[in-house]
């Protein structure tokens, strides 16, 4: 959690706990277990931690996400989709949320009290979404493209064309990382101009990270994870992902570290 002396955890049962992380003594429980659904076992529970207090995000196997205030022990829920909610991010400002369905609609909402904001309409499956910036755009990705949007009125500002898998978050207002199974490209969001295109072949990409500065940019996948420089589109490095006890590579997920970029002394081409 922000304050720095807590974490928090959750089960694929759906339940979530917070724990001291300096003596390991569990501080608060939230959440119930979740009734199994076969067919959708693919949405395992997730969360997502406010930057500021000590709320938490959560979405699974249903139509809503849940804002938890674990030191309060309260909950509100963000109702308004009419299928299983996919994904979900908290805005930078810790006053927003934004959460994808499979109904094909990304709505922004405002977390306390749980208000719809805007309803973000596609007309394709959607896959992901990502606040860019401190906030002012957010970027979705679906079947036809990545799309960016004015968070502030909702409005639709241009359709990057890319079959997305999906879109990272990113520390400034104008870079946008969209990415499919066989690449990842860099593109300027404000001129829809692309900037590099980072061809991680014969490597799958599964997920993208960006570094706070953005002159990092992190592919994982198919058992490798790749580090590419954004002024550039150059690979900084590359290292095998590590394998399980029988062999198999392990599932990828992947994060940059706050201080990882600083050294790299990189310029901003999204701006060019």
């Amino acid at each position: 959690l922000p304050r720095g002396d807590a974490i928090a955890t959750r089960l694929q049962d759906g339940t979530g706990y917070v724990w001291d992380v300096s003596t390991g003594t569990l501080l608060s429980r939230f959440g119930a277990p979740l009734e199994d659904v076969p067919r959708l076992s693919f949405l395992d529970p997730e969360l997502a931690v406010f930057p500021v207090g000590d709320r938490i995000l959560t979405w699974d196997r249903d139509t809503f996400a849940t804002v938890w205030d674990t030191s309060a022990g309260e909950a509100s829920e963000l109702r308004g989709h009419t299928s299983f909610v996919l994904a979900a991010q908290v805005f930078p400002d810790g006053e927003r949320v934004i959460t994808v369905g499979l109904d094909q609609m990304a709505i922004i909402w405002a977390a306390s009290p749980a208000v719809a904001l805007h309803e973000l309409a596609h007309a394709y499956r959607l896959t992901g979404a990502a606040v860019l910036g401190g906030g002012a755009f957010v970027a979705t990705s679906s079947m036809d493209g990545a799309h960016v949007w004015d968070a502030a009125t909702g409005k639709k500002l241009r359709t990057l064309p890319l079959v997305s898998a999906g879109v990272a978050p990113s520390p400034l207002p104008d870079l946008l990382v969209a990415y499919s199974v066989a690449e990842a490209v860099i593109w300027n969001a404000t001129s829809g101009k692309v900037v590099h295109r980072l061809d991680s072949s014969p490597t799958d990409i599964e997920r993208v990270a960006v570094a706070l500065g953005g002159d990092v940019v992190v592919t994982c996948g198919s058992g490798r994870t790749i580090v590419w420089d954004t002024a550039s589109g150059a690979q900084l490095g590359n290292f095998d992902n590590p394998k399980s006890g029988r062999g198999a590579q392990n599932p990828c997920s992947v994060a940059v570290a706050p201080g990882c970029a600083n050294g790299f002394g990189r310029g901003v081409p999204w701006r060019q």
